[in-house]
């Protein structure tokens, strides 16, 4: 299967595979729950998979936090694609209001469920919503994401044959 998987996405670019798992790690619902273990079926270093899906899945974050609902408003005033932008508005304040009592600790919980729809993007998204201060919200984005790419390496290493 590593092989497979390898000559698949070497001809791409001939780059570090470790870029591929950054990229993949900043994709919104594949993140580094998928990041991880596709660094692991490659046959990477453990350690440095962990490290670089990480980062990937940490890198939209700070962005995410400071801009999504200014952004959103932005499109919705536009009256660009106005039914995708009133579903996004939708959606992500239906989340925020379970999570926004919680603040510090609903976005870091949700963040650490490992299961798609609950990770940095959402929460960033969230965090913005709720005017959550930037000082707090990133650091419970990330210590969510910590958790959660734990459980994935766990599983991912159990699970994966080397």
């Amino acid at each position: 299967m590593k092989e497979k998987l390898a000559q698949f996405f070497a001809p791409l670019i001939n780059l570090n595979p470790l870029i591929y798992i950054f990229v993949v790690a900043m994709v919104p619902v594949i993140e580094l729950r998928g990041a991880i273990p596709l660094g692991l079926a490659l046959g990477l270093d453990f350690w440095s998979v962990f490290l670089v899906s990480l980062l990937g899945s940490m890198f939209p974050a700070p962005f995410l936090i400071l801009f999504f609902e200014k952004v959103l408003n932005w499109f919705q005033e536009k009256g660009w694609l106005p039914k995708l932008f009133a579903w996004i508005d939708h959606h992500f304040r239906a989340k925020s209001e379970k999570i926004g009592r919680w603040q510090f600790w609903g976005i870091m919980i949700f963040v650490a469920i490992p299961l798609p729809g609950t990770g940095v993007w959402t929460a960033s998204a969230i965090a913005s919503l709720i005017k959550m201060p930037f000082k707090k919200a990133l650091p419970a984005v990330l210590l969510g994401d910590l958790i959660a790419g734990f459980i994935v390496l766990g599983l991912s290493w159990a699970l994966i044959p080397t």
